[in-house]
């Protein structure tokens, strides 16, 4: 919402609302999944008390995100300043592999996100390090803006890490990633699609990407629902 409908919402509320959740952080960083109206933060899917997992994947990257899109629409850097720390926790706290992917524990499989909140993944994940790369390119270039060289050299070189080793969830077969290394290997339609859309350096997979869509069209999309996975034999 803040991304795309900045303008139709009141400053004070965007501002607060990011507020709210960075007060719910964890001390080990992690963000929460939601707030209640109670304040009550709460950290992964379903009932408090009855979890549906570890907390996603993708929490830290959002929040990262949802700041960047505040700081761009009113050019606030102070207010970025204010919880810089917060945000680089945040990040901090998100399991990634020697080769700098977001990734889960296959001894602890849950749903890494929630775009497909049902699905358990584990390994190196597609869609969170896509987040995770465009998220430090944010966090790069505010750092920059604010002056601090070394933190902004340093997520340069996390989104740098996953731009050069995605393609270890590569098939060359089909010509698209997959959607994580381990459990659920298998062709990520949104997670492709997103990484087109957030201009992954993608090089000539750019075109096996958009190829493969374009083929698949009827097969994928349906009265504009879009499947997360191929149908069976495509």
């Amino acid at each position: 919402m803040v991304e795309n409908a900045f303008d139709l919402m009141p400053r004070d509320s965007v501002r607060l609302g990011i507020l709210s959740l960075l007060a719910g952080q964890r001390e080990d960083g992690c963000i929460p999944d939601r707030v209640q109206a109670d304040g009550l933060a709460v950290y992964s899917a379903g009932p408090v008390g009855a979890p549906l997992g570890d907390p996603p994947t993708d929490n830290s990257q959002f929040m990262v995100k949802l700041v960047a899109d505040y700081v761009r629409a009113t050019g606030d850097l102070d207010f970025f300043r204010a919880v810089a720390g917060k945000l680089v926790r945040a990040m901090d706290f998100s399991s990634r592999s020697r080769d700098g992917l977001v990734t889960i524990d296959p001894a602890r499989p849950h749903s890494p996100y929630g775009f497909t909140d049902t699905i358990a993944k584990t390994g190196e994940l597609l869609f969170s390090s896509l987040l995770y790369r465009e998220a430090s390119r944010k966090l790069a270039a505010l750092f920059e803006k604010a002056g601090d060289a070394a933190r902004a050299g340093d997520f340069g070189t996390r989104a740098g890490s996953i731009e050069r080793n995605l393609g270890s969830l590569w098939d060359e077969k089909a010509g698209m990633f997959l959607a994580a290394s381990v459990d659920c290997r298998q062709i990520d339609i949104w997670g492709n699609a997103y990484a087109v859309y957030a201009g992954f350096p993608l090089g000539s997979k750019k075109d096996r990407i958009l190829g493969f869509l374009a083929r698949n069209y009827s097969r994928i999309i349906y009265r504009g629902q879009i499947r997360h996975l191929p149908e069976p034999g495509v």
